[in-house]
Parts: C-alpha cells; structure tokens; sequence
C-alpha cells in the first residue's frame, strides 16, 4: 500500500499535468478551416469589332453560381454573390472536393476540384473559363494570365477596377487576397503594376484545374 503522502504526492502531480495534457489535446484537434472563393472573367474592350486595339479590361464576377463543398462527409453549399465571391467556415481540414455550377442559361462549364484543406484560413482565386466571344465582338477573353510562374515563385497580376467597372489606374478596392498577403514574409507587393511575387515558403500554394489556393496560416 502506498503511503499517504505518496498518495497526496502523486495526486498534486496530475493534478498539475492535467492543464498541460488539456492544453495540447485542444491544439492538436485545433483542425477547423475557412475558405474564402471569388470567381471571376476578365475581358479586354477593344476600340472597335474586328480592332485588335484594347481599350481597357473589365472585370465580371460569377454571381449567381451554386457553389457545393464536399467535406469530411458532409455537403455545404452556397451561392455566389453580386460581387463574386463566396465563403464556407466551421470545416474539417483535409481533402474536400469544390464544385460551382453556373446557371443553365450560362451554358459555360462547371468548375470542380479536388484538394487539401489547410487548418485556418483558406483564400481561393477562380480565373473563370467560359467559352470565347463571338468573333468580331468588342469584348474579347483577356489573353493575360492571371498568376506565372518565375522559378518558385507565383507572380499573381491581380485585376485592379476602377468604379466604373474598367480596369484604371485608381482601383475600386484591391481583392480580399491581396489585402491579406501584403506584409506577409516572403510577399514582394508591387502596386504601380499590380503585381504580388509570392515565394513558395511564403504560404501554402495549390493550383488545381485552373484555379489557384492560398492557405494562409503557416
């Protein structure tokens, strides 16, 4: 038998371990991710049909469009909203699927993918393919790659809009992407040109059937 103040001696112990266990239990099952999504095409204007003289670019969102998240088991779904963007919150970190299903009247292709999920937050930019304009039209798909690669490094060449809808030199606002990776290590930020320069240590990168995903939380 143990003694009794063996016994208060090992009771005192746990009792003092316990917050520690507790702790790293709760960082451990601390798994749960966002994702923040906005879906988009870029048009170039040119100055007249059959003119291969560009004005400008305008920006369209992909308002309107189902948005459905297989996730752990469980189906979310959503709609994108006016300004192109959609949200999911409260999700397991790990492997879920995407799709967005544009309106029948849209006649364009579904987007779906697969990828991980990063813990913590989750920011996704979604270049829209959609099918050509017809020939000859004065709005044209831009030909400008919305991210490049130079070594390992992404080069994203975010749309900047101006209030009217074009792409102008006083922007309507910057994405909610870019506003979140200036300052962060390793994100060269170059606003005269809108440019981001994102190394490949500065965040979790995926690109995924044309699409690309920033997690956020090293």
């Amino acid at each position: 038998m143990f003694s009794p103040k063996f016994r208060l001696s090992l009771l005192l112990g746990t009792f003092l371990c316990l917050p520690l266990i507790l702790h790293g239990q709760d960082r451990s099952a601390d798994t749960t991710s966002s994702i923040v999504g906005e879906a988009f095409t870029i048009f170039d204007i040119k100055s007249a049909a059959n003119s291969g003289i560009v004005m400008g670019s305008t920006y369209f969102p992909k308002a309107g469009c189902d948005v459905i998240l297989v996730a752990d088991g469980e189906t979310l779904r959503t709609k994108i909203g006016n300004d192109g963007r959609f949200a999911f919150s409260g999700i397991t970190a790990g492997l879920v699927t995407l799709s967005i299903v544009p309106p029948k009247e849209a006649k364009d292709a579904p987007f779906v993918g697969t990828f991980e999920l990063m813990p913590g937050e989750n920011n996704m930019v979604i270049p829209w393919q959609r099918p050509a304009m017809p020939e000859g039209s004065m709005l044209q798909l831009s030909e400008e790659p919305i991210i490049t690669m130079e070594e390992n490094t992404w080069v994203y060449h975010f749309p900047r809009i101006s209030g009217s809808g074009y792409a102008g030199p006083e922007p309507k606002d910057e994405s909610n992407l870019v506003s979140k990776l200036i300052g962060l290590s390793g994100v060269e930020y170059d606003k005269n040109n809108h440019l981001l320069s994102i190394s490949e240590d500065a965040v979790h990168r995926i690109h995924i059937n044309g699409a690309f995903v920033f997690g956020l939380n090293p």
